[in-house]
């Protein structure tokens, strides 16, 4: 009964949106498995049936797909990659080559426990493979731009970057866009990257109102989308969607972007000559990147906290204002 009540959720969210069987199916699966899961008749595996939610604008936590010992194995595998990225990231430089070798070695297990044409996993291994680098260190900016384009190019072949509004997308490729948005971040070219952010974030707020996990997710869109603002100038945008974003974090659960979105906050409120309250944001940063471990991130906080405000923070055991107020300020 699981099953048949799946698929008639998915023809009727599908219809709901004008789509053919092949249009949401397209880059996925065949258009065949999608007429059979609608009509009960299979039911593909878990991570095909999550994209297929995701591209319908679907919650992909209410659906339960009986998984396979190696359907979980995968899964786990997947997620202990997904965090070791998180890891990486947040390192700083001094750990991130025992991080990058721990990912790579995941990266080949997972290909031993996956068919070379499961597109998906292929994708993900990919995206990380953007974030980790290889062996020796981080691709270039143009192999990194290569690599995700053909990533996302493995379920959406006619993703245009200039019209991200005009497709339909998974969580994955979200997040690959998000990070063809932060290759152009860090080669400078913040107008560029405003462009994605922006793109990306409007579609989210309307093709995803009632998804909970990718809700979270615009979090860090917007924390990302806010640090550009703030770079070319623009504070009054970029506090307004820093405090966008600290809301959806605290709404949606997604508080892995709140540190940095509160320091967006903080440096915007110093521009906009309200000393008192961008000292109260910077404090309340601080804490909140050094309990999330956030190092690099924390690093940033510190340098922009003396340039702007002339204020060594580990010089103080104590903020303006305790933690609870980052959260407490919105309601919960």
């Amino acid at each position: 009964m699981q099953e048949v009540f799946l698929g008639e959720a998915i023809k009727r969210r599908r219809l709901e949106l004008g789509l053919t069987q092949e249009q949401l199916s397209r880059g996925i699966c065949e258009p065949i498995t999608v007429s059979r899961l609608e009509n009960g008749r299979q039911t593909p595996s878990r991570n095909r049936i999550q994209a297929l939610l995701a591209r319908l604008g679907m919650p992909t936590d209410r659906y339960y797909a009986f998984l396979s010992k190696k359907e979980l194995d995968v899964e786990e595998l997947c997620s202990r990659i997904a965090t070791c990225n998180i890891q990486f990231l947040n390192a700083i430089d001094a750990d991130r080559q025992y991080i990058r070798d721990k990912g790579l070695r995941m990266h080949q297990e997972l290909k031993t426990l996956v068919p070379e044409d499961d597109v998906l996993v292929r994708q993900l291994i990919i995206r990380s493979q953007v974030i980790l680098g290889q062996e020796d260190g981080p691709y270039t900016y143009a192999e990194q731009r290569k690599k995700l384009m053909e990533a996302i190019r493995l379920t959406s072949p006619s993703f245009n970057i200039e019209e991200i509004g005009t497709g339909l997308y998974t969580i994955d490729e979200i997040k690959i866009i998000n990070q063809l948005a932060l290759i152009h971040v860090h080669a400078g070219e913040h107008m560029d990257a405003i462009e994605i952010f922006s793109q990306l974030y409007k579609y989210i707020c309307r093709h995803f109102y009632n998804t909970p996990q990718i809700k979270a997710y615009l979090g860090i869109i917007a924390c990302n989308y806010a640090n550009e603002l703030y770079a070319i100038g623009q504070y009054k945008k970029a506090l307004e969607i820093a405090e966008e974003g600290r809301k959806i974090c605290i709404n949606y659960g997604g508080h892995q972007a709140l540190p940095e979105l509160v320091a967006v906050e903080a440096k915007c409120f110093h521009f906009l000559q309200d000393e008192e309250k961008s000292l109260h944001l910077f404090y309340q940063a601080y804490y909140l990147l050094n309990a999330f471990g956030n190092n690099r991130a924390l690093e940033r906080l510190k340098k922009d906290a003396q340039e702007l405000l002339n204020i060594r923070m580990d010089d103080l055991p104590h903020g303006a204002g305790n933690l609870d107020a980052a959260c407490a300020d919105e309601g919960s």
